[in-house]
């Protein structure tokens, strides 16, 4: 059985590669504290880490960080995470053979969920790979959403799924945000798949 404990990354130093993502830093911040736990920031962001924290598994994994999809190979879908000097690309095909064991597993990235539908609702990429490695629920964004509304989405969600009900989080996340008069762009972004309870 997962814990109750979770692993949260954000902004993971990307040495000039990528763009820093500031408001993903603040977001990170947030969501650990609602767990109590401390999250891996900068430099701290790496695969190691992320691997020592999770451990055996834990409750929920949140990932603030850069992503990409490849529509032509999506076992080359990535999250990327802070190396030795430059940034490392942890791919699904690397998250088939190693998974991150998490019950609940939200992708707070720029383009992670994009996939193309196969056989029905069977997504490709990375949320595939989450799955596969034991996730029983995932959140993910569909597009790019901007910093604040991402925020706003992501600290209402985590401070009610906190009791295990993740299809009531969801919805009063998405609900608060549009209600914060962000458009449909930002609170239908958002898609929850799997299980709706812990």
């Amino acid at each position: 059985a997962m814990g109750g404990t979770a692993t949260v990354v954000g902004d993971p130093t990307y040495f000039g590669q990528l763009a820093q993502l500031p408001g993903a830093r603040v977001e990170a911040t947030t969501v650990a504290g609602f767990y109590g736990v401390t999250p891996l920031l900068g430099d701290a962001a790496t695969e190691a880490a992320l691997r020592q924290t999770i451990g055996t598994g834990v409750g929920v994994l949140h990932l603030a960080t850069h992503g990409s999809f490849d529509a032509d190979d999506p076992l080359n879908s990535e999250i990327v995470l802070a190396g030795q000097g430059e940034v490392v690309r942890l791919t699904a095909a690397r998250l088939f053979e190693a998974p991150l064991r998490a019950g609940l597993v939200v992708l707070s990235a720029c383009e992670t969920g994009v996939g193309r539908a196969v056989a029905g609702d069977d997504f490709l990429g990375l949320t595939r790979s989450f799955y596969l490695g034991g996730a029983r629920t995932v959140l993910n964004s569909l597009w790019p959403v901007e910093d604040k509304g991402t925020q706003a989405f992501m600290t209402r969600f985590h401070d009610l799924a906190r009791n295990g009900n993740y299809g009531a989080a969801w919805l009063s996340a998405r609900d608060e945000v549009k209600r914060q008069g962000y458009s449909p762009s930002v609170y239908g972004a958002f898609t929850l798949g799997g299980a709706a309870r812990r």
